[in-house]
């Protein structure tokens, strides 16, 4: 009779264990489209058995965790500024080539045109309308130069102020990323931080997105951040 109790004990742990991980396949499957969410997988060990001549105890769960690939999220962590890097100096310069335009309709014109007035009075320099027409010319050439000016003060200010709400958004994740590393840190087990460790991980990559980052995972969880040249912003 012990042994039958023993055996159905051991059933029953390892249909709890495998219930268990049938939860985490269905929150699995649940998240699946959720941004940020890491897929869970469950670790099982063999439970020893408690007298000689007895096969086991069944099974039980040791801890449910995050299946990432950290070499791949580091790669992703190192290439994305320099992609983003690019496609904002893409950006800003084609705001400053709709600025100075086309050759053949922009300030070009202009000079041409002043340039042909002077030549016209060079041959010709008692004629009053040639002096007129340079006057003209050289009143359009410097409207063109103004015009220019203006259009591109006002990518740069477009620029600056763009520039000021990127550093308030930088502010906003490193202090959630920070506050997050206190959370992880004084999880009580790994499976209770998994929520706040997707949440970081997602974090981290919108900030790789902003700025050029370098990223230490810690041991206990959580990471360290530099910027630049190896500024520490969360250490």
């Amino acid at each position: 009779m012990p042994e039958l109790f023993h055996t159905l004990s051991g059933v029953a742990r390892a249909l709890d264990a495998q219930r268990y991980g049938l939860d985490v396949t269905g929150q699995n499957i649940a998240n699946v489209n959720t941004p940020g969410y890491t897929r869970r997988t469950i670790d099982l060990i063999p439970v020893a058995p408690e007298a000689p001549g007895t096969a086991g105890r069944g099974v039980d769960v040791v801890r449910i965790r995050a299946l990432r690939d950290r070499l791949l999220e580091a790669r992703l962590t190192n290439e994305v500024p320099a992609q983003t890097r690019e496609a904002a100096m893409a950006e800003a310069l084609a705001v400053v080539e709709s600025a100075i335009g086309t050759p053949g309709s922009s300030i070009d014109i202009s000079l041409e045109n002043f340039f042909d007035a002077f030549a016209d009075l060079a041959g010709m320099p008692t004629s009053a309308s040639h002096r007129e027409s340079v006057v003209i010319q050289g009143e359009g050439l410097a409207s063109a130069f103004r015009d220019m000016a203006g259009r591109l003060s006002a990518a740069r200010q477009d620029a600056d102020q763009q520039a000021r709400g990127t550093v308030d958004d930088i502010n906003a994740i490193i202090e959630r990323v920070a506050a997050l590393n206190v959370v992880i840190g004084s999880s009580s087990t790994m499976e209770k931080s998994l929520h706040a460790r997707d949440e970081q991980t997602q974090l981290v990559r919108q900030l790789s997105e902003l700025v050029d980052i370098r990223v230490l995972e810690r041991e206990e969880g959580g990471v360290d951040i530099s910027i630049g040249n190896g500024r520490a912003v969360i250490d």
